[in-house]
């Protein structure tokens, strides 16, 4: 069995405006009254937030999770729950910064059909989804969700072979026990998880931001293979240079195509993730550091 990578503790206030509360599930008599909590909670706010409940064994969270998959259907929200830290992670009013990492790989997809790394029937497999709900189903991971920013998938296939998600600094071990969950739950199926963390600077507006590659390694233990600096913007060729790389195997499985190579190596430039997250920042009236 893989271990976990354990995320570290961070802050709770983020001073963006975004707010990370949390509530040991102990604090409600019965798991309506939690679900009550988190309904109105999210509807009454007017910025973005994320809830995180403790101590949530996944009796409750089965039933939590359809209630509020009811209540909350016609809004963005992300439902997420791990069954092995017992935590459940509700995300609403995701921002453009959130969501820029889905920018990023379509663009980047665009220039790679534009260069022939990817043809047109290659183009064809590829299933690109945002929030799509992915439910676990075998031990230890059994009855986790997850709904993650950015998932890249063959047709008819349940689970992902790339995933993306993206937070502020405060939502890291959060994002890495989800890393875990797609790696280790996802029995060798997840190929690979990219993090993009964005985190302010100092008392001003300024925002810094880094992103990770992490993959099962031969042993099948989740390893981070990759951490590259997004903002500060490095010197010019380094960052010309930057990118998370991905092989066509990875990106394919087990469905790569006759005549090309599983072996061939497929960039995500950072320089496109930059242009997405600038514009991005712009609208929150937020600057790169």
């Amino acid at each position: 069995m893989a271990s976990r990578i354990q995320g570290q503790q961070l802050q709770n206030y983020d001073k963006r405006g975004s707010t990370q509360k949390s509530f040991p599930a102990g604090h409600f008599s019965s798991e309506q009254q939690l679900s009550t909590h988190a309904l109105e909670t999210i509807r009454t706010s007017t910025r973005h937030q994320e809830l995180l409940y403790t101590g949530v064994g996944p009796a409750w969270a089965e039933h939590i999770l359809q209630y509020l998959e009811e209540k909350l259907r016609h809004t963005a929200t992300r439902k997420h729950f791990n069954v092995i830290t017992e935590t459940l992670w509700l995300r609403s009013q995701l921002t453009s910064i959130h969501n820029c990492v889905q920018g990023w790989v379509i663009s980047q997809m665009l220039r790679w059909v534009l260069s022939d790394l990817l043809n047109e029937n290659e183009a064809r497999v590829i299933e690109v989804e945002a929030g799509t709900t992915t439910k676990f189903l075998y031990p230890p991971y059994a009855g986790s969700q997850k709904e993650p920013d950015l998932l890249i998938r063959q047709p008819r296939q349940r689970l992902p072979l790339i995933v993306f998600e993206a937070g502020w600094s405060e939502s890291k071990p959060q994002l890495l026990n989800d890393m875990n969950l797609w790696l280790v739950g996802g029995g060798g199926s997840v190929r690979a998880v990219v993090i993009v963390i964005w985190q302010g600077v100092g008392a001003g507006n300024e925002v810094s931001g880094t992103v990770e590659l992490y993959a099962l390694d031969s042993a099948g233990m989740p390893v981070r293979r990759q951490h590259e600096q997004v903002f500060p913007e490095p010197a010019l060729q380094q960052a010309r240079n930057q990118a998370i790389t991905f092989t066509r195997r990875m990106r394919y499985g087990d469905a790569v195509l006759h005549g090309r190579h599983p072996k061939d190596v497929l960039r995500l430039e950072l320089d496109l993730l930059r242009e997405n997250a600038r514009d991005a920042l712009g609208l929150l009236g937020l600057a790169p550091a």
